[in-house]
């Protein structure tokens, strides 16, 4: 799907590709109102939309929106992988003023454990399953158990060692 290349692709810092894939997922969310990736991706968008923006005021009500968004996703396909994560790993980051961190820890710790088998199964992109379990180790860390961000780590090298969440986890394990 080309909205999802190019939401990708704006995740590495290319403004057109964000404006071009938010304008393609508002496309398809008024064709498919009821898809919730559909949703979940525009959800995610509107928040790398707020933190792109200078304008404050746009800043509250893009964030306000894409949280929505992805809650009311999630909310419609609860056991959707993929869509979980996209909620997951976009409140990860997200100020702790957002009072966050513990819904997308919890997100992670229900995708992690199933997603080598999805990522084998073609349920789950294999570079969103490594950086589930990538984002789950951690969380392990800073929680000190050592021993689970060491296999986190070890799962996502095992299930895409060449994406960017394998390599990062390579690395993570050359330090331990």
């Amino acid at each position: 799907m080309t909205a999802k290349r190019l939401y990708f692709d704006a995740l590495e810092g290319n403004s057109p590709a964000l404006d071009r894939s938010v304008e393609i997922l508002s496309s398809l969310a008024v064709h498919d109102r009821n898809n919730p990736t559909i949703a979940a991706y525009l959800g995610s968008a509107r928040l790398l939309e707020s933190a792109r923006t200078f304008a404050v005021w746009k800043k509250g009500k893009l964030a306000r929106e894409g949280l929505e968004m992805l809650d009311k996703a999630v909310g419609d396909a609860p056991n959707d992988l993929e869509v979980r994560f996209l909620r997951a790993a976009t409140c990860y980051r997200l100020p702790g003023w957002f009072g966050r961190a513990g819904q997308a820890e919890s997100d992670f710790a229900w995708i992690a454990p199933k997603a080598e088998s999805a990522a084998r199964t073609g349920v789950l992109d294999a570079r969103l399953a490594a950086a589930a379990v990538y984002f789950w180790g951690e969380i392990r860390e800073r929680n000190a158990d050592m021993e689970g961000a060491r296999q986190a780590w070890a799962t996502a090298v095992r299930i895409a060692p060449e994406s960017r969440a394998g390599i990062d986890a390579a690395k993570k394990l050359r330090r331990l």
